[in-house]
């Protein structure tokens, strides 16, 4: 009996790339947390904490603010709208 030569394994070749490409990170040096920390930032002191309570409520715009807000918006709109047609006017190769 004649056995024929074997096969050549193909997958194999990708999964050990992929296998390598997973495990590769592991053998990084990174450097620990607490050396990056500078002494003045670990000897500082923690910073008091506030209570949030009224000052970062949202409440509602009246009329005049919100038209206010929406004039100045729209105005910025309009200006931007205008730089953007500008820009695309332009010629870049005559620069």
């Amino acid at each position: 009996m004649h056995r024929a030569p074997p096969r050549p394994r193909v997958w194999l070749i990708p999964l050990l790339a992929v296998a390598l490409a997973a495990l590769a990170p592991g053998c990084t040096n990174v450097p620990e947390l607490d050396e990056t920390i500078p002494d003045w930032a670990r000897d500082a002191r923690y910073p008091q904490l506030i209570p949030l309570t009224g000052d970062l409520a949202s409440r509602p715009a009246t009329g005049a603010e919100a038209q206010a807000l929406e004039g100045e918006l729209a105005a910025r709109a309009a200006g931007l709208q205008a730089r953007a047609d500008r820009l695309r006017a332009r010629d870049p190769d005559a620069e």
